[in-house]
């Protein structure tokens, strides 16, 4: 437990008893935004790789191609994460 001591600065004057997170509640939201990070990470190199938006947008006249590469890394990606044994 700990003391926080407000200053009046905010409005608020005078102590406050709170209880400080355990190191399991602070790591949580730390491998959250890891895997958050690892999506967005994933996003912006698929869209570099297919060579389209951020979006996911892709010209008419690259569908074709674009469809192709993206089944391609699809499969590639889904073997990986099943064989990796730390995804589990």
């Amino acid at each position: 437990m700990a003391l926080l001591l407000f200053d009046g600065a905010l409005g608020f004057v005078g102590l406050c008893l709170f209880v400080l997170p355990t190191l399991e509640e602070m790591a949580l939201p730390r491998k959250e935004y890891r895997c958050f990070e690892a999506t967005q990470n994933l996003k912006r190199d698929l869209s570099s790789f297919l060579d389209s938006a951020s979006d996911r947008w892709v010209p008419p006249e690259n569908w074709e191609v674009a469809k192709t590469e993206n089944e391609a890394m699809f499969k590639g990606m889904l073997q990986a994460v099943l064989t990796n044994k730390h995804s589990r």
